[in-house]
């Protein structure tokens, strides 16, 4: 549907054709990325975090090179080419995690014997797989109509359509990286007790599952109030330095926004997850993107 109806898409739902230039190279991006996270997913669960590491740092720093070269090399040209180029070289990163993980995978797996699952474990299986995959469909969807939606209500106030997309790349490319910074740490923390928590639960020890919690939690706490400590008072010099000049449009969210973030890093949903409560997930998630999609629209036209 996005390779046929590209033009269109890009045209009517985006509010610039040239975008279409783009999609074949996010949809292979997206595949290889679904590929890639079946794996990290296995090896976190079989607590080989390690292996996830090392594909998620490489492909960063191949990232970071494959983009910078193709848009010094042949970046000069209109909107569309630049995402174009940007998509090519998140390609380059991808396939280098997706080859590295099926690699590892195979070298690991390879005496283990397949046998087949029988209507119980299929039933588990779904059971857990299908709220979770809901709930991140869903969850895109409203982030991509808040995507979209965002330069609209920015117009409907003022704006001009230069503008309008120049702010929300600003938000999106500078102040929500300063704002999300220390959550890779508290994600880190996450990632590995996921599998230590479900292990816990699964034999039916709840007290060493409190415990894991607790310890989480205070991990968490250490990291998350020190880090908003510091972001909140060099805020404004951080975004004059990422963006090269000091941006209205980001300045004041980075300050304002800051000091709640802690709120956010203590990441129950982790929890949530090991402990089988994914429906409880499911709900939260959908109601904070749904909350924050009616803010936008309401406040963004101001």
């Amino acid at each position: 549907m996005v390779l046929l109806c590209g033009g269109s898409i890009a045209a009517n739902l985006l509010g610039d054709g040239r975008c279409a230039r783009a999609f074949p190279y996010m949809l292979l991006c997206l595949t290889l990325t679904g590929v890639e996270n079946i794996f990290k997913s296995l090896f976190i669960g079989l607590e080989r975090v390690q292996y996830t590491a090392c594909s998620e740092v490489g492909e960063q720093l191949i990232r970071i090179f494959a983009v910078s070269f193709l848009l010094y090399e042949y970046g000069s040209g209109d909107y569309g080419r630049i995402a174009m180029l940007i998509f090519a070289g998140m390609v380059c990163s991808e396939i280098f995690s997706a080859l590295f993980l099926t690699r590892l995978f195979r070298r690991n797996m390879r005496h283990i014997r397949f046998t087949r699952p029988d209507k119980e474990l299929y039933g588990q299986f779904f059971g857990i797989a299908a709220p979770l995959s809901a709930s991140a469909l869903i969850g895109n969807m409203l982030g991509s109509a808040g995507a979209v939606l965002l330069p609209q209500r920015l117009m409907a106030a003022g704006l001009d359509y230069e503008q309008a997309l120049s702010a929300l790349g600003v938000i999106s490319g500078m102040a929500m990286p300063l704002l999300l910074f220390p959550v890779a740490f508290v994600s880190s923390v996450c990632t590995a007790l996921l599998p230590a928590v479900t292990a816990a639960q699964a034999v039916g020890e709840q007290a060493r599952v409190r415990v894991l919690t607790g310890r989480a939690v205070t991990t968490v706490g250490l990291i998350g109030i020190p880090a908003t400590a510091v972001l909140v008072p060099l805020a404004p010099q951080l975004s004059e330095l990422f963006s090269a000049s000091r941006s209205p449009a980001a300045t004041p969210r980075c300050s304002a926004r800051q000091p709640w973030r802690p709120t956010t890093r203590w990441r129950p949903a982790a929890v949530l997850n090991a402990l089988g409560l994914q429906r409880w997930n499911v709900a939260t998630a959908i109601s904070a993107e749904l909350c924050q999609l009616a803010l936008l629209y309401r406040w963004c036209a101001r």
